[in-house]
């Protein structure tokens, strides 16, 4: 019987208006609270999401979206005959693609499944930002989703014996640059930008300093429990290697993978992927929890 590999991942939640912080809780309770047909939203030209399901149960949202273009015409291809052929759906309906969330607002952790034609964390920060203003909830609301490091990435880190070259892209935290302490929020405040990124490059032959530099400043964002990162990418040379490797924040994002059968019933397979969102949510808190306490106990 065939069987599908499902990846799902961890991303800490960060919106803010002109007031000032979000209430995660009654944020998302607004949302999720409005008719389904309220909840369907156009994106852009060639992407609707809407949701088909939706749970809120002991402080976790567990969500079903579906996704595509209402536009497009299906095609089938014919393997007999390599033809292929307009293919028709009912009234009413469109071709589209199941996405599994999980979110925990109190603690603003979001688990997010990873399918190639569902929704993922940009649409979803669209998605979130467009339905408060759309149905009058918010006037207005700026959301981003950052990937939350994973113990692994540090790990890697320290295995580095040169680094040719590190870059760190972040987004402005929960509320103000202010959040966090370092030179790169403190460009980014003094200029008043919604990203910042900076890259750094080692001479020729050389490598960059491990303690103190870009690879500190990567070191703090990567160690706060609500990481505000977008990207990171180190590129060098690690111990015992004989040729240079990158480290990058997408392939030490904390991640775990559901093993479904491809035949399952929607309800079933619902049930198996919201476990293992729920599972990693819980993993989420720990991490950030654990992370919370060292950077209070160091400062």
């Amino acid at each position: 019987m065939a069987r599908q590999i499902r990846w799902v991942r961890a991303y800490v939640i960060h919106a803010r208006t002109q007031d000032g912080v979000v209430d995660y809780v009654d944020f998302f309770s607004r949302i999720f609270t409005l008719p389904q047909s309220a909840l369907r939203i156009q994106i852009h030209r060639e992407l609707v999401i809407a949701v088909n399901r939706v749970l809120i149960q002991g402080g976790i949202i567990t969500v079903r979206f579906a996704s595509g273009n209402p536009e497009e015409v299906p095609l089938l291809y014919n393997d007999e005959t390599g033809e292929l052929a307009i293919a028709t759906t009912p009234d009413g309906t469109w071709l589209a693609s199941a996405t599994h969330v999980a979110i925990v607002p109190e603690s603003r952790v979001i688990i997010v499944e990873g399918t190639r034609r569902g929704v993922g964390a940009t649409n979803l920060e669209r998605y979130f930002s467009k339905v408060v203003r759309e149905r009058g909830l918010m006037d207005r609301v700026t959301l981003d989703i950052s990937p939350l490091p994973s113990p692994s990435f540090e790990e890697e880190l320290d295995r580095f014996t040169r680094i040719r070259e590190a870059v760190i892209e972040v987004g402005r935290p929960n509320f103000d640059w202010d959040d966090n302490n370092d030179m790169l929020s403190e460009l980014a405040a003094d200029s008043g930008g919604q990203k910042a990124q900076v890259a750094v490059v080692a001479a020729k032959g050389q490598s960059l300093e491990k303690v103190g530099g870009i690879i500190q400043v990567i070191r703090e964002h990567v160690s706060n429990g609500l990481a505000n990162i977008r990207n990171v990418k180190i590129f060098g040379r690690k111990e015992d290697d004989r040729a240079d490797s990158s480290l990058t924040l997408e392939k030490h994002q904390l991640q775990a993978t559901v093993d479904v059968e491809a035949t399952l019933a929607r309800d079933v397979e619902d049930e198996i992927v919201f476990a293992a969102e729920i599972e990693l949510a819980e993993r989420a808190q720990a991490l950030i929890r654990e992370r919370g306490e060292r950077s209070e106990a160091e400062r």
